[in-house]
């Protein structure tokens, strides 16, 4: 826990560090949705399958220097899971909503490509009764690329995992009985309302 946070300090403070130096370009507010293939780890018995929930939220972006910028995210993020067990006649579905606050590095390394790392802390924002002693937060890691349609317009996908099991509770309960953390595929769409943020600025 402690080098996790010694990791998301260090990634703060690096955009401040370089507006210190004056190497700010710009910066944009902007739109970002589309559709999460959620599901929890797949672990002992049964069989897991995602289920598709949508994800919408609002994300401000500070470009630090033209190679690097910084992304402050909050999202709606639907997630969970199916989850079938036919020997002991399990057929559930699980829907966890999240509010997601996160926070993001990320890195032009083509001219229509970025690289996008981070991480986020997740609040749940209603309880699932099939979930024993649900956890109402979570914290996650996730990496993925962005890729450039037109100039405030983009095209996203990423991997999320979560470090915490979605139960705090010791449990004899399927699946719950295994720890399961979620799991989740995201594509969509990133729309800048600042025009000019995949322009290079370079002086």
């Amino acid at each position: 826990m402690r080098r996790l946070t010694y990791l998301v300090l260090l990634l703060i403070w690096i955009p401040i560090s370089a507006q210190e130096e004056s190497w700010v370009r710009s910066s944009s507010l902007g739109f970002r949705g589309g559709l999460n293939f959620a599901n929890l780890s797949i672990r002992g018995d049964g069989e897991y399958n995602p289920t598709q929930k949508p994800y919408a939220g609002l994300v401000y972006t500070d470009y630090v220097y033209n190679f690097l910028a910084a992304k402050f995210e909050l999202t709606y993020s639907g997630q969970g899971g199916k989850y079938e067990y036919s020997e002991k006649n399990i057929n559930a579905v699980y829907s966890i909503p999240y509010l997601s606050l996160g926070y993001v590095m990320n890195f032009n390394f083509l001219s229509a490509m970025r690289l996008d790392c981070g991480g986020s802390v997740d609040f749940v924002l209603s309880r699932d009764s099939h979930i024993p002693e649900q956890r109402m937060i979570d914290l996650t890691g996730f990496m993925g690329l962005e890729l450039r349609i037109t100039e405030q317009l983009s095209l996203e996908g990423r991997i999320k995992g979560g470090f915490w099991s979605v139960t705090k509770a010791n449990t004899n309960e399927y699946p719950f009985r295994y720890d399961p953390k979620n799991v989740v595929y995201q594509i969509g769409i990133l729309y800048y309302f600042n025009p000019d943020v995949w322009k290079d600025k370079k002086k």
